[in-house]
């Protein structure tokens, strides 16, 4: 007995259907129902009144599509719309690589093969050489006076290295037989200096960098003192005061020392100008506070008198 109602409660399941292809027809009969639509279609919109129009809007397509003696579903439809968007993206992206391609395999460099590129749909980097950017060295001119205004730049070394006695570096050594104040040497060499670089040329290399090597530098002012500085790399600055350049090394160092003191007064200028303006600044904001204070306390005031009246 209990086989029996086993048995007829058992369902037999049906084999589902093989819906027929869709046609070049149909499919061209589906495209041209929803460019109607389009707009409903393509809204990314997630709100009620969004979702109820695509829903009229497909049921339309599927009214029409059955008029047109095609029985399909809603959603046999969505699913075939989809995958005809699919298939044309996909044939529009395979037009592009193949274009690609054809284009890489025209414009190939001479002697690079273009397999490579043509198979991966990519840029071959090791064909292509890349040049290093260009080295500059920046040289500061002062003209007539020494002041920042006065700055020229060169943008060559052949420029620069017209005249060796009128150029100044960095840092160069000094020659050991040369008898200077000490007071003037560690001065010039307690912060970043120029100091004279006729006494050592530059070497020119083939990559168009200069390398200098410094020296044991000595003076004699009752004692000798020896000072080892590291190479760095020179800046040039060309000096000419009423038109004539310094001759001797006390005039040059005597004009670098002047370069100096009016960098600083120009820094403390800058300076004395900030403060300025930071003042002012600061004594605006403080009125604006005091004024924001006394709007406040104006309306407690005034809300204060209106609770009494009421």
């Amino acid at each position: 007995m209990d086989l029996c109602v086993v048995a007829s409660n058992i369902k037999v399941k049906e084999k589902r259907e093989r819906q027929p292809n869709w046609t070049e027809a149909e499919k061209q009969l589906l495209l041209s129902l929803t460019r109607i639509h389009q707009v409903i279609l393509e809204n990314k919109g997630s709100d009620t009144m969004t979702i109820k129009k695509k829903s009229e809007a497909w049921d339309d397509i599927a009214t029409n599509m059955r008029a047109a003696g095609y029985q399909r579903s809603k959603d046999r439809l969505k699913q075939q719309l989809g995958r005809i968007r699919a298939a044309e993206a996909k044939k529009v992206k395979e037009a592009l690589a193949k274009s690609y391609v054809q284009e890489s395999k025209h414009l190939a460099l001479p002697g690079c093969s273009s397999e490579p590129m043509a198979q991966d749909a990519t840029i071959n980097v090791q064909n292509f050489h890349v040049m290093p950017p260009p080295i500059q060295e920046v040289a500061i001119k002062i003209e007539k006076a020494i002041s920042l205004d006065d700055f020229e730049t060169s943008s060559s070394d052949k420029q620069i290295n017209k005249n060796g006695k009128e150029y100044f570096g960095l840092a160069d050594p000094i020659s050991a037989s040369m008898s200077i104040n000490h007071g003037v040497i560690k001065r010039i060499y307690e912060d970043p200096q120029f100091i004279n670089v006729t006494s050592s040329p530059m070497v020119e290399t083939g990559t168009g960098e200069s390398k200098d090597q410094m020296q044991n530098m000595s003076t004699r002012n009752n004692g000798k003192c020896k000072c080892n500085c590291r190479s760095k790399r020179l800046r040039h600055i060309r000096l000419r005061i009423n038109g004539h350049s310094p001759r001797t090394r006390s005039q040059r160092i005597r004009q670098l020392h002047l370069y100096r003191v009016a960098v600083e007064r120009e820094r403390l200028k800058m300076l004395r100008m900030q403060q300025k303006r930071d003042h002012i600044f600061y004594r605006k904001d403080k009125q604006i506070q005091n004024l924001k204070l006394q709007i406040l306390h104006n309306l407690a005031l005034n809300r204060i008198n209106h609770i009494n009246f009421s």
